[in-house]
């Protein structure tokens, strides 16, 4: 299968689960008392930060090993062994903490639902070795297949319960079911999928101390990655309360499609950066990196420029007047999304120097807390999204500057820093021209549209007529789209 489509694939059937939890925040938001969907949403930071610490870099190790290892069905059977230990361990910690860790978060209340949060734990942090372990063995129609399938029917399981007008321990207890049938159907295409695993006739033995010993820096880093990514909102849960860390939340809001096809394409890309790497070719690294960078810039740089010039329309019409004051969060927010352009961890993972990692996610959560603490005594709540981006544009160059040392590549062709110039100016043009409607009297959501479909067609038009993207990369878009939409590329 060709990257193209297994990049497609991957992220149509990501995008759905994103797409549907998207549109379960937008539902909830509007049905629920603020107090009671931002209890909603302390359970969920407290699952997702435990959930992406738990699994200890086990996954990424698939990408590395997987083609590498002879005895492959073993390898897959082991590391599944290993998930099942990492998932008891911390789901039983959490059921006794949960107490402690709801004092913390300034909301008591959360405190019983020790055993929900325990179990959703337990059912998810095994078949996190789900999308490696398909990828790494080319399964990626299966992999899509039932990624869809539970990505889809997410969004009906949960709107159903809430429409009924279960409490927050019904919706919960519905989850937990959900994951529990999502767990027992993973199970089984993994087995099927690994018993029809050729082993190789060469390939090197399988040792779990050497698998813990590569995953360990990526597990480390992933704890300390994780509670940076989410300090700002724990920080805010701690110093307020949950009607307040609903608001937050909604303001420093996650893009859904930008984030998955950004993971799936570094994912897809990570056998062919590893293979560049042990070529010793650098000039096809970079080649395949500056095209995944140019691809995520054509999408990224316009959302940016868009919801920053929109958010005080986009927030309230999405969540309803009553979360208003977090447009400015939002706004602010979404200067994160330039830098989601590229991922050069991922590059240092294919090296295999994954101790910088951890090094790196020490210091940007030292770094971000400190920042967000004294942002938020200076200026309050608006300090923790400033925080924010001043840490991740730090630890971006950062990470740029350690990469440019280990391919001994300059910054300035490290980037395709004359592109991303290209299409920022181009989204920075077509939106000032958009939001002329401004002037008009047109109610929210018309002015919404037509500032949309507006900015759409001044930055497709831009585009078309531009050189920003070379010929192979023009033909490779086209090769995605239906024969009768490729003229648009």
């Amino acid at each position: 299968m060709r990257l193209r489509f297994q990049v497609l694939l991957t992220t149509l059937s990501k995008t759905t689960k994103h797409i549907s939890v998207f549109v379960l925040g937008i539902v909830m938001a509007r049905m629920l008392p603020i107090e009671t969907y931002g209890s909603y949403l302390q359970v969920q930071l407290v699952v997702n930060t435990l959930l992406y610490a738990a699994i200890f870099g086990i996954p990424h190790s698939i990408y590395y090993f997987l083609p590498r290892v002879r005895l492959k069905r073993q390898f897959i059977l082991s590391t599944a062994y290993l998930m099942f230990a990492l998932a008891t361990t911390v789901s039983v910690a959490t059921y006794f903490s949960m107490p402690w860790v709801s004092i913390k978060l300034n909301n008591p209340d959360i405190a019983a639902f020790g055993l929900i949060v325990a179990l959703m734990l337990f059912f998810q942090i095994p078949i996190k070795i789900f999308e490696p372990a398909m990828i790494s063995l080319k399964r990626i129609r299966l992999f899509v297949a039932v990624n869809a399938s539970f990505n889809t029917s997410f969004l009906f399981v949960m709107l159903v319960p809430l429409f009924m007008g279960l409490n927050l321990r019904g919706l919960l207890i519905v989850l937990v079911t959900f994951y529990v049938v999502q767990f027992v159907v993973i199970a089984l295409a993994l087995a099927y999928a690994a018993y029809h695993a050729p082993d190789a006739d060469e390939g090197e033995d399988y040792e779990l101390a050497r698998q813990l010993k590569f995953s360990a820096p990526i597990g480390f880093s992933g704890v300390i990655g994780e509670v940076a990514r989410q300090v700002d909102k724990i920080i805010i849960s701690v110093f307020f309360n949950p009607f307040q860390y609903a608001i937050y939340t909604r303001g420093a809001l996650q893009i859904p499609l930008i984030n998955v096809i950004s993971n799936s394409l570094h994912n897809i890309l990570m056998p062919n950066f590893t293979k560049a790497v042990q070529e010793n070719n650098t000039a096809e690294l970079l080649r395949s990196w500056h095209g995944a960078i140019r691809l995520m810039a054509l999408f990224v740089y316009p959302t940016f420029a868009f919801f920053v010039a929109t958010g005080d329309l986009f927030i309230p019409a999405l969540f309803s007047d009553k979360y208003a004051e977090a447009s400015i969060i939002f706004q602010i927010y979404m200067f994160t999304l330039l830098r989601r352009i590229t991922s050069p961890d991922a590059i240092i993972r294919a090296i295999g120097k994954t101790g910088i990692l951890l090094k790196m996610s020490v210091f940007s959560i030292f770094i971000n807390i400190g920042l967000t603490y004294y942002l938020i005594s200076k200026f309050g709540v608006i300090g923790a999204p400033v925080a924010t981006v001043a840490t991740t544009y730090t630890v971006f160059a950062i990470y740029l500057n350690v990469v440019s040392r280990m391919l001994e590549v300059p910054i300035r062709r490290l980037i395709p820093w004359s592109s991303l110039l290209k299409l920022l100016s181009m989204s920075v043009v077509a939106i000032l021209a958009a939001s002329l409607f401004r002037l008009s009297d047109i109610p929210r959501l018309g002015l919404l549209a037509c500032i949309a479909f507006t900015y759409g067609l001044i930055y497709w038009v831009l585009l078309r007529q531009s050189s920003v993207l070379p010929k192979s990369e023009r033909e490779a878009l086209r090769g995605i789209l239906p024969r009768k939409l490729q003229w648009a590329i």
